[in-house]
């Protein structure tokens, strides 16, 4: 199944973006990552995925940035059997 979040996407100010508690991170392993993804949020603003992206654009000082929105369905790959 196919991701697609083109009808989630949408632009948030830097600073409404929460970052979870307990998140850990060195400054190099910031600057080491190569393949930087998409930052998803939940309903509530808060990173659900893609921090080192988030940390790699305050570091750049950009105040609005391109974010995915999601629910907690989209976290996972459901398949039902349907009942005939």
């Amino acid at each position: 199944m196919k991701n697609n979040y083109e009808n989630n996407l949408e632009y948030l100010d830097i600073e409404e973006i929460i970052i979870p508690k307990g998140i850990m991170l060195t400054i190099k392993e910031v600057e080491s990552e190569e393949n930087l993804g998409f930052i998803k949020v939940n309903k509530d603003n808060e990173l659900v995925d893609g921090i080192i992206t988030y940390l790699r654009y305050v570091k750049e000082g950009r105040s609005k940035i391109q974010v995915i929105r999601i629910n907690k369905l989209q976290k996972i790959n459901i398949g039902l059997a349907s009942a005939s």
